[in-house]
Formats: structure tokens, sequence, C-alpha cells
């Protein structure tokens, strides 16, 4: 695809994550700039296809590397994070960066149609949110608080329950902005 846009001259958009980082760099966020902290070796086959495309992506000068993280909007849907949390027993108590799925579509779309400078940037709702908060705020908007949802430490859960290294992490909007 990247050689198809060279070709042709053709701006390229790409998708990606934000899950190449972890924690929230000293409550800043991590920026575009700076490295991702996993490698295609130490991450399971999403991140490592994602960090493969914007290698890449990175080829051809034209192009805008969008990441995102944990989408979520008013849609009941499995790849939704909000409907993904209601079937959770267990939640890690960490900050995280969230992608409005609207949101990020109108910012792709204005990068695009303002000739923004081309680069990476990332598409996530300014700010983070804890999961047992958001739990918290699900269980009662949709339980009456009534669900509960269990704590777990970090480290437990990736002994326990994760088959790939988990991103948890704060991503930086000020590029974006």
């Amino acid at each position: 695809l990247t050689h198809a846009c060279e070709t042709t001259n053709t701006p390229l958009l790409h998708l990606s994550t934000g899950c190449v980082y972890h924690g929230d760099n000293h409550g800043h966020g991590w920026t575009e700039d700076e490295p991702p902290h996993l490698d295609v070796n130490r991450c399971g086959y999403y991140v490592a296809s994602k960090l493969m495309a914007e290698q890449s992506v990175r080829r051809w000068g034209r192009h805008y590397i969008c990441r995102v993280r944990l989408p979520f909007d008013g849609i009941d849907h499995p790849r939704n994070l909000l409907t993904k949390l209601q079937k959770f027993e267990y939640v890690v108590d960490e900050t995280q960066s969230l992608t409005h799925r609207g949101d990020a579509v109108r910012a792709m779309l204005d990068l695009s149609q303002s000739e923004a400078p081309y680069g990476t940037y990332h598409l996530t709702s300014p700010g983070a949110v804890k999961y047992t908060d958001l739990c918290n705020q699900l269980s009662v908007a949709l339980y009456n608080g009534k669900k509960r949802f269990n704590v777990i430490p970090a480290g437990e859960f990736d002994r326990t329950m994760a088959r790939t290294i988990k991103s948890r992490c704060v991503l930086n909007t000020t590029k974006l902005a």
C-alpha cells in the first residue's frame, strides 16, 4: 500500500495503536516523538503487526500515522471498550487513555482536509481514566450499582490471565490539539 501511494503520489493515513507504550510518562503522557517501548519480538501479534506497518508507512513521507487507544462509543459491539468491560469480572486499577471512535474519525478527516503536517498523531481523548472509576460508572448507569468488578494488581493479571504483554498507558494529545 505504501508503494502504491508513492507511485501515485497519494497521501497515506494508517490507523495504528498506542499499545506500543507503557505507563504515563510521569503524568505527562507519551508524545509521538518518543520511541515505542515494545518491539516486534516482545509483544503479541496485534502490536507487532502495527509496529511493522508503522515502519513501512514511514518510508513514504506523505503519511499520517494515527494511534488510537481502547476505542469506545455508544454502540454495543464486541470491539467497544464499554461492551468489553461489562463482561469483565476482574479489572486492573490503572490509568488509561481512551479514544472515542467518532472523535477519532473527525480528527483523521481534519488532519487530511486541513493538510496538517505529515507524521504521527495520538488520537485519544485528552486526559485519562482509571478502569475502576469507569467500571464503577458503568455499574451505576447500567446495573443500579449492583455489578461488582474485582480489582486485581497488574502484575498478578499479567502472570495469571494475560496471553501477551498488556499495554497500560497514557498518550499525550498536545500535537493533535
